[in-house]
């Protein structure tokens, strides 16, 4: 399962094994879009709004945020499917003022992407009968515990977490089957005793606020976001046994196609249906219950006699599962985007959090395991672990974690210039002009109805994708209660205060390297004289040196 660095004659024997295929990308999306939020936020979004059929509605015009997203997105993993994702992208396309974007990027990126709160969520269902009422050390503990083991696992054994990947992967999906099954053959046992499912009887307190609808399309935003999980390690995608190393394999490019659309339909369909008996069979007290954690252990008790007290318990044991793969997943890209921000000089003491390890060899640039990234990654997920707070009932703490990436997500999308729509190549409409990204439209060689009617989709797209994180960072701003409707115990200007205060020291940290730096270029390695040859796009982008390393160095020798 592991492999240490081969010698350079017998490398080649190595590599094969260090690739993920298409259905790993699937279950790396998979795995980051169904965390725990699907097992508890159905009957908070079907409350919020006062109407079951409205609360499916909302759903299913939900997927359409995913599929707009990873449609963008794919356009973009077209042109640059190397490792790195959103830090390649905004620096192939916002290339003035030269580092900035990138750095605001980056420290995003490396403060808020550690996953403290699925690590929170697996230590608190993993002991199903203190999952209502946690005990905030014990719960820490665990979490910490995760994070260590699986950071250790994918620096000696990628390959074991490629494997844990695309079992819980699965798993997820089989378990999502299981309760549609269950809710299905539960609704038709049981239709006398359920409300129709149309009609939501005036049992609940009131109908939903515009505010309360507002949130309740928020929470279902919650959970179809990480659509863009496997764009982070887009060079690790299986290219062809000798076109691997190509950047420009056609293998590569399809198999992130097919994978990432796999996902986020499988994610969707699974969700809708999901939510479609669930809110059929469930009754109104189910519901209303603002003292139930999860709704969705109510599922199996109509097969099942009412003594059959494991239920819950499997379900809360699945949840933490779920929570489980989400952590590896997020590991297994996160770290490699972090090595990536730190060969481009983006975090001090960059030299360390490159380094890489002698195991799990890549087939893309013959490096290991990025050790120095996932100490990076598993001491700050440490960290966040200790800040967030825990408390029982609805888990605010660990929203609340999970939301500085996701609000900071949904701003830097927003105003870094993404999306941009592609043509009919699927390619975003950037054109290459000696090295530098323009944002004029490329122009259309060919007008056909099939054409217009991809750019009619590429145009929708852009302004859903756009108008979803606008609402997103809106909602996650002003939003003044809890999904349960309780009052908030962290105050929500927190959220924005913190994102906003990395974000400015990406941005000085910027002004610093403009500041400090010299040999300071663009390096393009495209050939304005030779526009047929050879692009090695991935080496692409703004290029510089510290002087004070040539200084230090000097002293050091002295000495």
């Amino acid at each position: 399962m592991c492999r240490r660095r081969q010698p350079t004659g017998q490398q080649g024997l190595a590599l094969d094994n260090s690739t993920i295929n298409t259905w790993d990308v699937t279950c790396l999306i998979i795995n980051k879009m169904i965390g725990c939020g699907i097992f508890i936020f159905p009957p908070l979004v079907a409350r919020l709004v006062g109407n079951k059929m409205v609360a499916m509605m909302i759903w299913i015009f939900g997927s359409l945020y995913p599929f707009c997203s990873i449609y963008i997105y794919l356009g973009y993993g077209d042109v640059w499917p190397f490792n790195g994702g959103e830090l390649i992208y905004v620096a192939r396309t916002l290339t003035r003022p030269p580092i900035i974007s990138m750095c605001l990027f980056a420290w995003f990126f490396v403060a808020f992407s550690p996953p403290a709160g699925t690590s929170l969520a697996f230590a608190q269902f993993i002991v199903p009968a203190k999952a209502e009422h946690p005990d905030p050390w014990f719960v820490r503990y665990i979490a910490t515990l995760l994070i260590v083991v699986i950071s250790f696992i994918s620096y000696r054994c990628p390959a074991f977490i490629i494997w844990a990947n695309r079992i819980l992967g699965t798993a997820k999906v089989l378990l999502i089957v299981l309760l549609v099954f269950v809710g299905a053959v539960g609704y038709t046992f049981q239709r006398y005793v359920v409300p129709e499912f149309p009609e939501l009887p005036k049992t609940f307190e009131k109908e939903g606020s515009t505010l309360d609808i507002a949130l309740a399309i928020l929470l279902v935003l919650y959970c179809y976001s990480g659509w863009e999980n496997a764009n982070y390690v887009a060079s690790e995608i299986y290219g062809g046994r000798d076109t691997h190393t190509n950047e420009f394999s056609e293998l590569r490019i399809r198999n992130l196609r097919k994978g990432a659309l796999l996902g986020v339909s499988v994610v969707s369909l699974a969700y809708c249906c999901l939510n479609l008996f669930m809110l059929a069979i469930l009754e109104i007290e189910s519901i209303s219950d603002k003292e139930r954690l999860m709704a969705v252990k109510s599922l199996p008790t109509g097969l099942l006699p009412p003594t059959c007290s494991w239920v819950s318990f499997a379900i809360s044991i699945f949840i933490a599962l779920s929570a489980m793969g989400s952590v590896i997943g997020v590991t297994f890209t996160n770290s490699r985007v972090i090595r990536q921000i730190a060969k481009e000089k983006l975090l001090p003491k960059y030299d360390i959090f490159q380094g890489s390890s002698e195991y799990g060899i890549s087939a893309w640039d013959g490096n290991g395991t990025p050790s120095g990234a996932l100490f990076l990654h598993g001491a700050l997920t440490c960290v966040a672990i200790l800040l967030t707070p825990i408390r029982p009932g609805f888990p605010e703490g660990l929203f609340f974690t999970t939301c500085l990436f996701f609000f900071g997500h949904s701003m830097l999308c927003k105003s870094s210039g993404l999306p941009r729509p592609g043509n009919s190549e699927e390619q975003p409409l950037i054109c290459e002009f000696s090295g530098h990204a323009s944002i004029r439209p490329c122009v259309q060689p060919q007008i056909s109805p099939w054409n217009f009617l991809r750019l009619l989709w590429t145009w929708f797209a852009v302004v859903l994708f756009t108008s979803s994180h606008l609402f997103i960072v809106i909602m996650l701003c002003f939003c003044t209660k809890t999904p349960d409707g309780t009052p908030r115990r962290t105050r929500i200007e927190f959220l924005p205060i913190i994102v906003l205060l990395v974000c400015s020291l990406g941005l000085l940290y910027g002004i610093y390297i403009l500041l400090v730096s010299w040999d300071f270029h663009f390096e393009n390695p495209i050939n304005p004289n030779n526009l047929e040859g050879r692009v090695t796009k991935h080496r692409q982008g703004w290029k510089f040196k510290y002087p004070m390393v040539f200084f230090i160095s000097a002293s050091n020798r002295r000495g």
